[in-house]
C-alpha cells in the first residue's frame, strides 16, 4: 500500500514541476523578455555605442519554448509577449514625451511646433523609433530598419486607432486589437522586408505572433499610457514640480467650461502651453523663475479657474515685460535718493498688475462700468490678504525694500492672487471661532475647509459664518436637550460636503434632495434658514409669508438617523410648502385635491408624540385644531405622513429659500428616453444648472439591495451632481446615504420609468 502512495506523490510532484515549467517557458519568459531584458539591453547598448564601445554587456534572453502555430503554447507566448511589450513602448513613448516637452519648453515654441512637442501620438512614434533602433539585432536586420519599422507600427497605429472615448467599449478594444496587429505587421514589414514574401509555415507563424502580440499590446497602452502619467502627475505635485498645464486641463476641462464658459481653455493652452501647475498650495500664486503656477485647489471649481486665470495674467505680464517701465522709473527715483517717489511709483505698479490680474479673472463677461471697478480694487485690494498673515500693502513695502537694497535691479519673484479673505470675511471668522473653541477645539479646521471650497465666494463664507454665530450666541433660551455647538459643527461639515446630508428614517427623500442642492449652491441661505428658525421659531419666506415652526419640531430627534440640522431644514421645507397651500382631502389613490379657492395657512407639518420607532412621528394636521389629517383610503384610516410635494412643489419651495432667479431644480417625471434625459443633463450642465433633483422607482434593480427588480421600494428622489458627458455616466447623491455614487445614463433613466 506504501508503495502506492509513493507513486501517487512522485507523479503529483512530477505534473506540478512540469507545470512550472510550462508556465515559465510559455508565460513569463516572453514576458520578461519583453518587459525588462530587450530594454536593459537597449539602453545598454546605446550606451556603449555612444561611448565608442564594443564590449557586449547584455543579458541573455529567458529561454521560451518552441511551439507550433495556433497551439496553446504560440497564444501563451503571443499575448506574454505582448503585455510585455506595453511596458517598454509606453515607457518608451513617455520618456520621449518628457524629451520633445522640455526642448519645446527650453526653445519657447509656440504654434504648430509647440503642439506637435506636447502630442502624445509624435511622442509614441518617436519613442518606439528610438527603443526599435537600439534592440540587439537579430538575423538579417539593422538598427536603422528597426528604428523606422517601430516609428511606422505606431504612425499607422495613429491613422488607424479609434477616438478616445471609444478605447474602453467593446468596439473600441476589438478595434485597436485588429489596427495594432496590422500596425505591428507594417513595422515589422519595413523592419524585415524578406518576411513579406516569405509564405513558408515559419513565416506564417512569425506574422501570426507578431499579428497577435501588436493586437494585445495595442490593447491596453492607452490604459498603460494613462497610468504612467497619472504616477507621474502625482510624483511631480509631491515634489511641488507641478503638472504640464494640458494635464491639469485634460482632467479639468469640462469643469471649468461649464462653471466658468467665459474663458477660453484653447486660448489658455495656446499662449501658455509651457508653464506647469501645482495644486493643493497654500495660497496660488505665480513665480517668475520657475514659471510655476500654485493653485490652492485640486481642481477647478468656479474659484479655481479665476485663481488660475489670475496667475496667468501675471505670467503674461511677466513675459511680455508690461511692468519693467515702472521698475525702471522707480530705480531711477532711487538713484536720485527719491526714496518717497519711488515707492510710489513701484507701489503703482504693483497695484496696476494686481488690479489687471483680477479684472482678467471675469473674462469675457467683464463689468460695464470697469472705472467704478478699479477705482474699488484701489481702495480694497491693499487691505487684502495676499498670503498668511500679510497684506498687499505690507507685501509691496518687503519687496520694495528689496529692491532698494538691490538699488533698483530686484524684481518681485512671485505674484499673489490672495487667500480671498477679506476684512469682513475675517471677522465673521474670528467671531464663530472664539464662540466655538471652547467646546469644539478643532473648529478651526473645519471653518478653514469652508474657506477653501473652491465654489464659494468671501461673501458666502462670510454670511455663512455670521448665521452659525448667531445659532451658538442665541439669546432666546434653547431646550436643554439641544447642543448648538454639536448643531454647527455638524452643519459646517455638511456644508463642506453636502453628500453627507441624510433623509434618516422619514419619507423625506425629496427634501433632503432639495437640501442638498441648497447646500451645494446656496449654502448660505440654508445657514440663514437654521439660525433664522432657532432665533424665531418662524422663517420668512421670499414671497414674505411668516412659516411658524413648532417647539416639538425643534427639538433633536433621538432615533431617526439624520443630523438636527437635516431635521430642521427638512421640517421647516415641509412647512414652507404646506403653509402656503389651501385645505386639501387626500383620496385613496394618493392623489391630494385642493380646495379652490383656499383659505391658506390652515395646514402644517407637525410632529408627535410617540414611542413607535417603526413609524415617522410627523404627519400634516389642520393647524387650528391640531387634528392630523387622514387620507381616505378603503380599508382603514392612514395618516397622512410623508410631505408629498411634487416637482412643482419643490421647485416652489427651493425658489422661497433661495429667490425667484434661482430656477428649477427638477427634472420632470415623465422623461421619454435616455436620450431626452442625455439632452437635459448636457443642457443643464452647459448652463450651470447642475445640480438636479430625479424622481426614481426604488423597485427597480439599479436600487434594489440585490440588483435583481424588486416588489418593493417606491418612489424616490435623488440628486444629479454630475455628468460625464462622453462616458454617459451620471454622478448621483441618494438621501439615503448609501449608494453607488455613479450611474449608467441609461439605468438611471430605466429607474425613472413606473413599474406596473
Amino acid at each position: 500500500m506504501t508503495r502506492f502512495k509513493n507513486f501517487e506523490v512522485s507523479s503529483a510532484i512530477k505534473d506540478v514541476e512540469i507545470a512550472s515549467d510550462w508556465t515559465q517557458k510559455n508565460l513569463l519568459a516572453p514576458f520578461l523578455n519583453a518587459a525588462c531584458v530587450e530594454p536593459i539591453n537597449a539602453l545598454s547598448g546605446a550606451a556603449e555605442r555612444a561611448a565608442g564601445s564594443h564590449h557586449a554587456h547584455r543579458i541573455a534572453k529567458m529561454d521560451t519554448a518552441s511551439c507550433a502555430q495556433f497551439s496553446a503554447e504560440f497564444w501563451s507566448q503571443s499575448i506574454a509577449s505582448g503585455l510585455g511589450s506595453v511596458i517598454s513602448y509606453a515607457c518608451a513613448g513617455r520618456l520621449a514625451g518628457g524629451g520633445l516637452r522640455s526642448i519645446g519648453s527650453t526653445l519657447a515654441l509656440e504654434g504648430t511646433a509647440a503642439k506637435i512637442a506636447c502630442n502624445q501620438s509624435v511622442a509614441q512614434i518617436v519613442g518606439a523609433g528610438i527603443y526599435d533602433a537600439n534592440r540587439d539585432l537579430q538575423a538579417n536586420e539593422t538598427h536603422l530598419g528597426n528604428g523606422l519599422g517601430g516609428a511606422a507600427s505606431f504612425g499607422a497605429l495613429t491613422v488607424l486607432g479609434p477616438g478616445s472615448s471609444k478605447y474602453f467599449s467593446a468596439y473600441g478594444l476589438l478595434y485597436r486589437g485588429v489596427s495594432g496587429g496590422v500596425s505591428t505587421v507594417i513595422g515589422d514589414g519595413i523592419a524585415h522586408p524578406a518576411r513579406f514574401y516569405d509564405k513558408s509555415p515559419k513565416g506564417e507563424q512569425v506574422a501570426a505572433g507578431t499579428f497577435l502580440s501588436g493586437a494585445f499590446m495595442n490593447m491596453l497602452l492607452p490604459g498603460a499610457h494613462e497610468g504612467i502619467a497619472r504616477l507621474h502627475d502625482r510624483a511631480s505635485l509631491s515634489f511641488g514640480k507641478g503638472i504640464a498645464l494640458d494635464r491639469y486641463l485634460k482632467v479639468e476641462r469640462e469643469t471649468a467650461l461649464n462653471l466658468r464658459p467665459e474663458f477660453s481653455l484653447d486660448k489658455i493652452m495656446a499662449e501658455h502651453r509651457w508653464t506647469r501647475i501645482q495644486t493643493n498650495a497654500e495660497t496660488s500664486n505665480f513665480n517668475h523663475r520657475k514659471d510655476l503656477v500654485s493653485l490652492r485647489s485640486s481642481d477647478f471649481g468656479s474659484t479655481g479657474i479665476k485663481d488660475l486665470v489670475h496667475e496667468l495674467q501675471h505670467r503674461r505680464e511677466a513675459r511680455a515685460g508690461i511692468a519693467e517701465p515702472g521698475y525702471l522709473r522707480a530705480k531711477e527715483l532711487l538713484l536720485k535718493n527719491d526714496l518717497s517717489g519711488a515707492w510710489s511709483v513701484f507701489r503703482a505698479n504693483r497695484m496696476g498688475q494686481e488690479i489687471r490680474a483680477r479684472l482678467a479673472e471675469q473674462g469675457k463677461f467683464g463689468p460695464e462700468n470697469k472705472t467704478a471697478q478699479i477705482a474699488e480694487l484701489k481702495a480694497s485690494i491693499p487691505k487684502a490678504l495676499a498670503r498668511e498673515g500679510t497684506t498687499y500693502e505690507a507685501l509691496w513695502r518687503e519687496e520694495f525694500l528689496t529692491f532698494a537694497k538691490s538699488k533698483g535691479e530686484s524684481r518681485p519673484e512671485i505674484d499673489y492672487s490672495g487667500k480671498n479673505i477679506n476684512p469682513e470675511l475675517e471677522a465673521a471668522h474670528d467671531k464663530l471661532l472664539n464662540l466655538m473653541m471652547a467646546k469644539e477645539p478643532k473648529i478651526e479646521n473645519w471653518l478653514s475647509w469652508i474657506i477653501k471650497r473652491s465654489d464659494l465666494e468671501p461673501q458666502k463664507v462670510t454670511q455663512i459664518f455670521d448665521s452659525m454665530s448667531k445659532i451658538v450666541s442665541n439669546k432666546n433660551p434653547l431646550p436643554e436637550q439641544m447642543n448648538a455647538h454639536n448643531l454647527v459643527r455638524r452643519s459646517l461639515y455638511q456644508i463642506f460636503d453636502p453628500n453627507e446630508i441624510r433623509q434618516g428614517y422619514h419619507p423625506t427623500c425629496s427634501l433632503a434632495a432639495l437640501e442638498h442642492v441648497t447646500y451645494s449652491k446656496h449654502p448660505e441661505n440654508a445657514a440663514k434658514l437654521l439660525a433664522e428658525v432657532l432665533r424665531e421659531r418662524r422663517y420668512i419666506t421670499k414671497d414674505k409669508t411668516p412659516i411658524s415652526i413648532s417647539e416639538l419640531n425643534i427639538l433633536p430627534e433621538k432615533y431617526w438617523h439624520r443630523s438636527h440640522g437635516n431635521q430642521l431644514f427638512q421640517n421647516t421645507a415641509a412647512n414652507i410648502y404646506w403653509q402656503r397651500q389651501p385645505k386639501f382631502e387626500a383620496l385613496p389613490d394618493g392623489r391630494i385635491i385642493h380646495s379652490t379657492p383656499g383659505p391658506y395657512g390652515l395646514i402644517s407639518y407637525e410632529r408627535h408624540h410617540t414611542k413607535d420607532l417603526y413609524q415617522t412621528p410627523y404627519s400634516l394636521v389642520e393647524k387650528a385644531t391640531g387634528t392630523q389629517i387622514v387620507s381616505k383610503s378603503p380599508d382603514e384610516l392612514d395618516l397622512v405622513r410623508s410631505p408629498s410635494l411634487n416637482y412643482h412643489g419643490i421647485n416652489d419651495v427651493y425658489r422661497q429659500i433661495n429667490g425667484a432667479t434661482s430656477g428649477d431644480i427638477c427634472l420632470p417625471p415623465r422623461i421619454a428616453s435616455p436620450d431626452e434625459m442625455r439632452t437635459a443633463l448636457v443642457d443643464r450642465k452647459r448652463d450651470g444648472l447642475l445640480p438636479v433633483i430625479i424622481a426614481v422607482d426604488t423597485r427597480h434593480k439599479a436600487f434594489a439591495p440585490d440588483h435583481q427588480t424588486s416588489g418593493s421600494g417606491g418612489l424616490h428622489s435623488v440628486v444629479a451632481t454630475k455628468f460625464d458627458a462622453h462616458e454617459n455616466v451620471v454622478s448621483i447623491f441618494n438621501p439615503w446615504g448609501y449608494f453607488t455614487p455613479k450611474m449608467d445614463l441609461k439605468d438611471l433613466w430605466q429607474s425613472t420609468q413606473p413599474i406596473d
